[in-house]
């Protein structure tokens, strides 16, 4: 079968030229029409507080030891935390009260005219409320942008890059304005300490309250001990929470932008565009049937 199929290939070598040219225009098109994204970083590292909750727990669970209650498993550490809620709904909430920022997120949503929200309008729209119509599809009312239409764009546009190589961990944000990403993961990540913060305070003058009720009727001295010690260390994190340094993680410099777009790559892009409109055309090339001429009467000449 290679020999027959290699002979349509040579017979139509113009179909798969053609193919492959239109899947070069396709990917030129898309080019000239696509939005241009760049990629807005910026590296933090564990805060001082983030190293110092080791010997607290170590402290808290010989404390439930020596109570004769069993501990419950290490909590985790606030850097560890604040990975885990950037893209929390908590960080959203508190962002989406900032309407400058979100109308800047969702532009094309916000009217400035009459100051309000309102329904996108588009081609592509039509278009999709058109075949979802067609094939019967289940189509959810639109509703404005607020925390959760920005919790997920969160989730969609900000990755976090860890490595065991390096003790930095990477925020990176997809955006097609340089400036602004930069000063949303300013946002982001001052937004994220603070909550960490807040209930970090809460948490210790909470356990500071508890323990000091608790050294008032203890005499043993191995439990006040421990008792002594756990407080002086709620204290100590207590006074990390209340001050001006950064709580959870530590920015290593500001957030910097890449000079040239990152999204789409453009040599990338041109060069499957190629290869898939080759493809194609090998496909074409191979399964669309010859036509066949009808005979001639050799008597008539028809």
């Amino acid at each position: 079968w290679i020999a027959p199929a290699l002979a349509k290939l040579r017979a139509r070598w113009w179909l798969v030229l053609a193919a492959a040219e239109l899947g070069l225009l396709a990917s030129v098109v898309y080019l000239r029409t696509a939005d241009y994204s760049y990629t807005a970083e910026l590296r933090v590292s564990a805060a001082e507080s983030s190293n110092g909750r080791t010997g607290t727990s170590d402290r808290l669970g010989g404390l439930a030891a020596l109570a004769g209650v069993a501990g419950e498993a290490q909590p985790a550490s606030p850097f560890r935390l604040y990975l885990e809620g950037i893209k929390s709904r908590e960080v959203a909430e508190r962002l989406a009260r900032d309407r400058s920022l979100m109308q800047t997120i969702f532009a094309n949503e916000w009217d400035p005219a009459r100051r309000t929200w309102r329904q996108p309008q588009g081609f592509l729209g039509g278009i999709k409320v058109g075949v979802w119509n067609i094939l019967g599809l289940p189509r959810f009312a639109w509703t404005p942008p607020g925390a959760a239409r920005l919790q997920e764009f969160i989730g969609k546009s900000v990755n976090v890059i860890q490595s065991v190589k390096s003790p930095l961990v990477v925020i990176a944000f997809q955006t097609p304005e340089p400036k602004f990403g930069m000063r949303f993961l300013t946002r982001l990540d001052a937004t994220t300490d603070d909550i960490l913060r807040e209930k970090q305070k809460e948490r210790t003058r909470s356990n500071i309250a508890y323990l000091s009720d608790k050294l008032r009727g203890v005499t043993f001295v191995e439990q006040r001990t421990a008792l002594f010690e756990a407080l002086n260390d709620e204290q100590r994190q207590d006074m990390l929470a209340n001050s001006r340094a950064p709580y959870a993680a530590d920015a290593f410099g500001v957030p910097t932008a890449s000079l040239t777009p990152t999204t789409p790559k453009q040599a990338p892009l041109l060069v499957t565009g190629v290869i898939a409109g080759t493809i194609l055309g090998i496909v074409l090339a191979l399964l669309i049937p010859r036509r066949r001429r009808a005979p001639v009467d050799p008597v008539s000449g028809d």
